[in-house]
């Protein structure tokens, strides 16, 4: 029998042992956490230490992680911001330099000859090598006006066909910086110097088919708010079901659900189909069909089939406007386009001619166009509707013909067409015609007809604005003169390339000439402009050539005039070189307006991390004046536990004997 310990009341050894040695235990675990605390600071060591408080402290310490990644963005931004406002600064001074240069030798100051401006030609050669190198400047590898795409090129800006050739983006390189979306880091050549063309934009809704793989998703829907499929209602004569279109994502998934929804309730009842941009219904059974939206729904109407059919012709529902993508099968186009013929696309001395012979999709033909090594390439229009074909080519002439056929026209690519506007000819100086009238209020004329039978009659151009427009006033005063327009007298364009085309089809010893009248070349701005003598034609040129119109372009029309001796040239150049500083303020402005954001936003962050920080303090650090003092209590208990032991451990029997 165990003995009474007296001081322990009714306590056993055994029991009083144990309790000490669990005492003692509990004491050194808890020293050892409070050392642990004292030694990294943190209350607690895992996760189950406090539970509780574990998911803020790891979603705080994730968060402070990303602060300091979007710090680092911004930090990158602010650099790379600052080096192209400097470089643009550096542009502009020698911008500045050129148009002074331009203005001396247009006002022939200090006794400017052909050989002086010839050498001031070379100064504004050696200007522009120093444009592009400050237009490739780059920082820490990343070029400051490359746009977004700039791992595969050397330089953004290179020498190309005698012009300046932008491999860049047209958009900026984008990080995650805090913000709700990325925000640009750098800029572009197109927003900095306008480096890029967008003239050649379709006029002309190439209305891609609907087909079984176009995704719901992309369609605009017959409501024009897209399509969300979820339950709609069909009837087949009095009997109705509803079925869920939810989860569809194709054309075919719903043809295949409404095709076995109608089924289920009369086999063969319905047929859906696929129209160019839609769909149909139609009953083919004894009972006519319906497809309805329930009370409150959209979905129906969204994919436009709210419609009812009692039999054939099936009833089209409304047009869900699929979009153009790079993935457009050219046979799905929904208009009539000439494959065969092909177009013709002219940048500076090269002319190539490509064909859509073997071609299938958009993003085939796009391919085609770049391997030409044109700098030409086709977009797809912000629609989703049509093309646009752009040159990434400043300095040179860029324009977009046919080949014997309609395929520019049909594409809506072609550059002089009759929907070209007249102020867009001869660099965007424009046609010039005659304005006013004489003492009979008769407004004066711009151009003249002579024809081989002595025909003759004018044509006052003053207030049109399009190629159209001049071809139906030349029309209806051939008309007016007696001619049968399209037998007599025809006027069109030119089958290969670009241009009008002129035809004298009467007999007679006349030449066939087209004059200008009046003080102005109205005729010559046109391209038509000629004498034919005893043929029967004018094949007129191409006056409504495109360009970059930007600062490489102006500076090379500059050195041009320079070379050339030709004072008009050079106070055009100089004017133009006047609209190009204003350009180069804005993007200036522009980049220093995402510095001063930047920086802001360096500010807004520094100051949600601190606090952040502060937060996550609060919530894992400890408190070491607490631990310390802790630490001490438990040190006097350890000590004074372990003398207690040592005195119950000394007793023996002797200690309980009376």
């Amino acid at each position: 029998m165990s003995g009474v310990n007296p001081t322990s009341g009714r306590v056993t050894s055994l029991l009083s042992s144990s309790t000490l040695v669990e005492q003692l235990r509990k004491t050194q675990v808890d020293m050892a956490d409070l050392q642990r605390q004292l030694s990294t600071g943190l209350k607690y060591d895992s996760v189950s230490d406090a539970p509780g408080e574990a998911s803020s402290i790891l979603s705080l310490r994730r968060r402070l992680l990303e602060r300091d990644q979007e710090l680092d963005n911004l930090a990158e931004s602010a650099s790379v911001l600052n080096t192209a406002d400097q470089a643009i600064k550096d542009f502009k001074e020698i911008v500045l330099e050129a148009r002074t240069l331009a203005q001396e030798a247009a006002n022939e100051l200090g006794g400017s000859d052909a050989e002086s401006r010839k050498a001031q030609a070379i100064v504004v050669t050696e200007q522009l090598d120093a444009l592009i190198a400050i237009a490739n400047r780059d920082i820490l590898g990343v070029p400051l006006f490359a746009g977004n795409d700039y791992t595969d090129i050397d330089e953004p800006f290179v020498e190309f066909l005698g012009g300046v050739r932008y491999l860049g983006a047209d958009s900026g390189l984008r990080l995650d910086t805090g913000q709700s979306r990325p925000s640009e880091i750098n800029s572009n050549g197109a927003d900095a110097f306008g480096a890029l063309t967008t003239r050649v934009a379709s006029n002309v809704d190439l209305n891609p088919a609907l087909t079984g793989t176009s995704r719901l998703a992309t369609l605009d829907g017959a409501r024009g708010q897209g399509i969300t499929p979820g339950q709609v209602q069909i009837s087949v004569g009095a009997t109705s079901a509803v079925i869920d279109l939810a989860g569809s994502e194709t054309a075919d998934d719903i043809i295949t659900r409404l095709t076995a929804a109608f089924d289920a309730i009369t086999p063969g009842s319905a047929a859906i189909t696929l129209t160019n941009n839609g769909f149909a219904l139609e009953a083919t059974g004894v009972d006519p069909v319906t497809i309805s939206d329930l009370p409150g729904a959209t979905s129906a109407a969204d994919l436009g089939i709210s419609i009812t059919n009692t039999g054939f012709p099936p009833t089209a529902g409304g047009d869900l406007n699929p979009p153009l993508t790079k993935n457009t099968r050219l046979a799905d186009l929904g208009v009539a386009v000439d494959f065969a013929s092909g177009l013709v696309i002219n940048q500076g001395s090269r002319s190539e001619t490509i064909t859509l012979a073997g071609l299938e999709t958009v993003e085939d033909l796009d391919n085609a166009i770049r391997a030409l090594d044109l700098g030409v390439r086709l977009e797809i229009n912000a629609g989703q509707t049509g093309f646009n074909l752009i040159s990434e080519v400043s300095g040179v002439s860029f324009s977009i013909g046919e080949n014997g056929g309609t395929t520019a026209t049909d594409l809506g690519l072609r550059s002089y067409s009759a929907d070209t506007r007249l102020s867009d000819f001869r660099n965007g100086m424009g046609v010039l015609v005659n304005e006013g009238s004489d003492d009979l209020g008769n407004n004066y004329s711009d151009i003249g007809f002579r024809l081989h039978d002595g025909t003759s009659f004018d044509v006052d151009l003053e207030g049109l604005t399009t190629v159209g427009e001049v071809i139906t006033a030349i029309e209806n005063e051939a008309a007016a003169a007696g001619l049968t327009v399209g037998v007599d007298f025809v006027v069109g364009f030119k089958a290969v390339g670009n241009g009008l085309e002129i035809t004298d089809n009467t007999a007679g010893g006349g030449d066939f000439e087209v004059v200008n009248l009046g003080s102005n070349l109205t005729a010559d701005h046109l391209g038509i402009a000629g004498n034919a003598g005893a043929g029967n034609a004018i094949a007129g040129r191409d006056t409504a050539t495109i360009r970059a119109e930007n600062v490489f372009t102006h500076l090379m029309d500059l050195r041009d005039a320079l070379t050339g001796d030709d004072t008009s040239g050079i106070a055009l150049a100089m004017d133009n070189i006047g609209n190009d500083l204003n350009d180069i303020d804005t993007a200036r402005a522009n980049i220093a307006t995402q510095a001063s954001r930047t920086n802001q936003q360096i500010q807004r962050i520094e100051d949600m991390k601190l606090t952040e920080e502060i937060l996550l303090s609060d919530l894992q650090d400890a408190d070491l004046t607490e631990v310390v003092t802790r630490f001490t209590q438990l040190q006097q208990q350890l000590q004074a536990s372990l003398t207690a032991g040592g005195q119950i451990q000394q007793l023996t029997l002797l200690n309980f004997l009376s």
